[in-house]
């Protein structure tokens, strides 16, 4: 009746991908969570109300305020502010999805591993490196298999006998793989699903149409249109297909949340 789910662990023992230096000219938009919305050249011009602008700007002083607050080094403030906002909301917020319906025994929670990863130097989490060793020492025949990790590069963490057919053999595949996503058919998963051109999301963007006329007391209707096109329309996503689109998929949720709650 319970699922061990490994959904967020990552976060916990994996280290930040991106550290904000804490500095006299930190703001909200060098936070990792940041990223997650518009930046203020973005979002001003769209914000309709003046009272939910300067709202904004509070919210925005408060999550740096906040940021210094959390911690003694630059990686845990990242670390604790990247579990406290996106892990508990967005990530947690569907963690029994991922449980079929039961709610999941989650080592993530466990209070003790917790501990244990924010007594660890950076040194020893950055770039996954405990994660790593532990699959490695651990799990040996799992960290031979072909790594998954939305890069072109495949290779497993364990590889028994390199050697130049190996390599080759390698080169052709990372190259084959970047193929694909040239001609439109991207094999990595999680680019493939959360890409925001996907078909998936074409039929999300094109149920929040009707949404539109619901936004006008938060949004400029001309902003929002070139912000958020028609869903035939394809967005450009010069950096992550993943990261990048955050911020639009959010606004998505909002409007229709919105059509069914204004």
């Amino acid at each position: 009746d319970r699922v061990v789910c490994g959904l967020t662990l990552d976060a916990v023992i994996g280290g930040p991908k991106h550290i904000a230096t804490a500095s006299d000219a930190l703001s909200f938009e060098r936070l990792r969570i940041g990223r997650l919305g518009f930046d203020r050249k973005r979002l001003d011009p769209l914000v309709a109300d003046s009272d939910l602008s300067e709202a904004c700007d509070a919210v925005r002083d408060e999550l740096v305020e906040t940021y210094l607050r959390s911690g003694v080094t630059d990686h845990l403030r990242e670390w604790r502010m990247n579990l406290t906002h996106r892990h508990r909301f967005a990530v947690g917020g569907c963690a029994w999805r991922y449980a079929q319906f039961t709610w999941p025994v989650m080592p993530a929670l466990d209070r003790r591993l917790i501990r244990l990863a924010a007594s660890l130097p950076f040194s020893v989490v950055k770039q996954r490196q405990v994660q790593q060793r532990m699959l490695i020492t651990r799990f040996p025949h799992l960290a031979r298999l072909e790594l998954d990790r939305n890069y072109l590069d495949t290779t497993p963490l364990v590889v028994p006998h390199r050697s130049f057919g190996y390599e080759t053999k390698r080169r052709l595949t990372k190259l084959s793989r970047r193929c694909e996503a040239w001609l439109g058919r991207d094999p990595r998963f999680y680019v493939r699903t959360m890409e925001f051109n996907s078909p998936g999301w074409r039929a999300i963007r094109e149920r929040a149409e009707d949404a539109r006329s619901a936004t006008k007391a938060l949004f400029r209707p001309a902003v929002l249109a070139k912000v958020l096109p028609d869903p035939r329309v394809k967005v450009d996503s010069p950096n992550d297909p993943i990261v990048d689109s955050t911020p639009l998929k959010n606004t998505l949720g909002l409007m229709l949340w919105l059509r069914q709650h204004a």
